[in-house]
């Protein structure tokens, strides 16, 4: 409890500081001069993109966006934002699933996100997915819902192949306050997708608790 009150106190003090002492002119990536959070050459290697397609398995299925491919920018900022408490690039990503969100008029009446298991979640303090969600609800005036848990322990997906991702998060999911769901379009948050395992096997809980529609958006697509 401790260690996250203090990522918590760290990011709400930075934001602070933000306000008094204003921006430097300088690129949150490269360091270069930026008028805004990202200088232009940044903003091109990111290669904002509407990806589209559909994850199925067991007879259900369920549709993903994604809005940027994993890059070499976009996973640094993932990474920064996923482990060293950069939440700037988290800003930044979700600026971009907003504009998904609008271009393709997605429709939802809840955002919920991927849960982390409570080893992750005491070790970074917070939830990166968790974070995404709720910057999306202050950008789309949806309201996040927690009512998914990771009910397992599993291995770290990074080095697992295709069959074994799968097989690795059967089950792992279940979904607590599942009468606020109950015929409820709901979009599933996380990072990134890659087999779409993950985004899966937490829509299929979902799905098992009344939810009605359960559609999937990440801030990128990764491959194996």
């Amino acid at each position: 409890m401790g260690y996250r009150f203090g990522k918590r106190v760290k990011f709400y003090l930075g934001c602070v500081l933000e306000v008094i002492y204003g921006r430097a002119n300088n690129c949150m990536l490269c360091g270069d001069f930026a008028e805004d959070m990202l200088c232009k050459s940044c903003q091109s290697k990111i290669k904002y993109s509407v990806i589209e397609g559909e994850v199925e398995k067991e007879g259900i299925r369920f549709k993903y966006y994604s809005c940027a491919y994993y890059n070499s920018l976009v996973k640094e900022m993932i990474i920064r934002l996923k482990y060293k408490s950069d939440f700037d690039c988290g800003v930044l990503l979700t600026q971009l699933m907003e504009r998904l969100i609008r271009e393709k008029e997605i429709s939802f009446d809840y955002i919920t996100y991927v849960p982390c298991s409570e080893e992750a979640f005491r070790k970074r303090g917070y939830n990166q997915s968790e974070f995404l969600s709720k910057k999306l609800s202050e950008l789309t005036g949806k309201s996040v819902i927690h009512c998914l848990i990771k009910s397992k322990s599993t291995k770290d997906q990074i080095g697992l192949d295709r069959d074994a991702r799968w097989t690795n998060l059967e089950n792992s999911f279940v979904v607590e306050n599942y009468k606020a769901i109950k015929d409820k379009k709901i979009l599933l948050i996380d990072d990134v997708i890659t087999t779409g395992a993950t985004a899966f096997y937490c829509g299929k809980a979902l799905l098992l608790c009344g939810c009605r529609e359960v559609n999937i958006l990440t801030a990128a697509k990764s491959a194996i």
